[in-house]
């Protein structure tokens, strides 16, 4: 599911996100980001630079993640809903 931007100004920008068991999106370069994830999921983060990532993100929890280079896939049995407020 395409991710639904919420706000956006000159500062942030607010979107929600979906992401179906085994859906992934594409390569992408990514500012720092808080995240809040209404389910718990299992996720997949496969960096530019080879590095692979894979996380169990708790229903509930806030996260902060540093500006990145790469895609990310659902490998969970669950949908990944979470809120990302990104900085500009």
């Amino acid at each position: 599911m395409e991710p639904t931007v919420l706000f956006e100004n000159e500062k942030v920008r607010v979107i929600r996100h979906v992401v179906r068991p085994g859906e992934r999106n594409e390569l992408q370069e990514r500012n720092d980001r808080v995240q809040y994830f209404f389910t718990s999921c299992f996720i997949r983060y496969n960096h530019l630079d080879g590095r692979v990532e894979e996380i169990k993100h708790e229903a509930g929890k806030v996260y902060f993640r540093k500006a990145d280079h790469m895609w990310r896939e659902n490998i969970g049995e669950t949908e990944n809903e979470h809120l990302a407020v990104i900085f500009k």
